[in-house]
C-alpha cells in the first residue's frame, strides 16, 4: 500500500494556498499588464505559479530533477527563460499587485482611523563579479567599510502593524572611480535602458520618481518616513508641494544644511544650543518650529513650516537626534512614535529575489 508521506500533504496546502491567493488577487491579469505573457507553450501564470509554490518546498528545481521528484510537464529550460526574459515589467508587477493586496485585503481588516505610511529605505545587495554591470563599491554603514555590489532602494506601505513591499531600485555609485564595470549603451526607451538611467539618479530625485509611481498605481499614505541619508530641505520641500504628503525624516548634524529659525538661518547643532532643554526623563529634549527655505542667487523662493523634534540617542545619553517633521499640528510624542514605523518594516530579503524581481540587465 502506497503512503502519502507529510511533504506531499503540506506541498498539496501549499499548491491550493497559492492557487487560492492567484486567483483571489487576479494575477494572471497583472502579469499581462506587466508585458507577462507568451505567444505559445505553457502559460506565463503556470509558471508563476510553480515558482511562489516552490518557496514552499524543501528542495530546488535542481535538486527535485535529481531525486526524481521533478513532475511538471515543463523542462528547466522553459523555468530559466522565463527569468530571465527582460521585457516583463516587474517593478510595475510589484505595484500594481501590492496595490491590490493594500486595497483589497489589509486596509478593509483596519480601523479607518489608522493612518498609513510610506517606508523608504535603501539596502545592501553585495554581489561579485567586477565584470558584473554597474556593480561598485559602496559603503556599508552597518558593518562600517567598503563592500562590492549595490544598494537596493525600497519603497514599503505600512499602517504601522502591516508591511508591503511597493517598489525596489538598484543604485549604483554616484562616483565614477568606485564603478567597477560601466553600463553597456541601451535604448533608453526600453526597460533595461530605463533600469540603467536609474541606477545613476540622484537617491531624493529618485524617491521622488518611485513615490509618484506608487501614486499613479493607486497606492495611498499621509506620511512619508525615511532616514537622514535622504533627509534633505529640497527633497522634502518636492514630496510635501508635488505629492502633497508630509514627511517625517531624521536629518543629519550637518554645518552645511540650515534652516530658518526665529527670522535667521542656522544649521541643526546651532538651534540646540541656543533653546533651553526640557529636564528630567522627558521624552524630548526640545522641539522648535522652523522653515525649510528653497533659495536661488540667495533670494527665498519659498518656504516651508515644520518642526524639528530634538530626542535623547539611546545609544549613547550624551547623544542627541533630531527629526523633522512637516505636519506641525503633530505633538511631538506623534512625531517620535510615527518615526519609530520606519524601524518596524520588512526585511529587503523578505520579497527580493533574482526569479521574482531580476535586475534586468540583459
Amino acid at each position: 500500500m502506497n503512503t502519502i508521506s507529510q511533504s506531499e500533504i503540506l506541498l498539496q496546502d501549499a499548491n491550493n494556498e497559492v492557487g487560492n491567493f492567484l486567483r483571489k488577487f487576479q494575477v494572471a491579469d497583472i502579469l499581462k499588464q506587466c508585458n507577462g505573457y507568451k505567444q505559445k507553450g505553457f502559460s506565463v501564470i503556470q509558471l508563476f505559479a510553480y515558482l511562489v509554490t516552490l518557496m514552499f518546498q524543501p528542495l530546488s528545481t535542481y535538486m527535485s530533477m535529481r531525486v526524481g521528484a521533478y513532475k511538471e510537464p515543463f523542462s528547466k529550460n522553459t523555468i530559466r527563460r522565463f527569468c530571465n526574459n527582460t521585457s516583463i515589467n516587474w517593478h510595475k508587477f510589484l505595484r500594481i499587485l501590492s496595490q491590490k493586496i493594500v486595497a483589497e485585503f489589509m486596509r478593509p481588516a483596519t480601523s479607518e482611523k489608522r493612518e498609513e505610511y510610506f517606508i523608504i529605505d535603501d539596502t545592501p545587495f553585495n554581489k561579485s563579479g567586477r565584470k558584473t554591470e554597474l556593480i561598485s563599491k559602496f559603503f556599508n554603514h552597518v558593518s562600517m567599510k567598503y563592500e562590492m555590489g549595490y544598494r537596493i532602494l525600497t519603497l514599503l506601505w505600512t499602517d504601522g502593524y502591516s508591511n508591503v513591499p511597493i517598489d525596489f531600485t538598484p543604485l549604483s555609485s554616484g562616483n565614477e572611480k568606485l564603478i567597477a564595470m560601466k553600463a553597456k549603451n541601451f535604448d533608453g526607451r526600453t526597460l533595461a535602458g530605463r533600469i540603467r538611467k536609474q541606477a545613476y539618479m540622484k537617491a531624493p530625485d529618485l524617491i521622488l520618481m518611485m513615490l509618484s509611481q506608487a501614486v499613479a498605481a493607486g497606492h495611498t499614505a499621509k506620511y512619508v518616513l525615511f532616514d537622514s541619508w535622504f533627509a534633505t530641505p529640497k527633497g522634502i520641500m518636492d514630496i510635501k508641494r508635488s505629492l502633497h504628503m508630509d514627511v517625517i525624516a531624521m536629518v543629519k548634524k550637518s554645518s552645511k544644511v540650515y534652516y530658518e529659525y526665529e527670522g535667521k538661518q542656522y544649521d541643526v547643532k546651532e538651534i540646540f544650543s541656543r533653546r533651553k532643554k526640557r529636564r528630567g526623563c522627558s521624552k524630548y529634549l526640545l522641539s522648535v518650529e522652523i522653515n525649510l527655505l528653497q533659495k536661488k542667487n540667495g533670494k527665498v523662493l519659498e518656504r516651508t513650516p515644520a518642526k524639528l523634534v530634538y530626542v535623547r540617542n539611546k545609544a549613547n545619553k550624551k547623544d542627541w537626534i533630531a527629526i523633522i517633521c512637516t505636519d506641525t499640528s503633530l505633538s511631538e510624542e506623534e512625531i517620535i512614535k510615527r518615526y519609530g514605523y520606519r524601524w518596524n518594516k520588512m526585511p529587503i530579503s523578505a520579497f527580493y529575489s533574482s526569479a521574482f524581481c531580476p535586475l534586468q540587465w540583459k
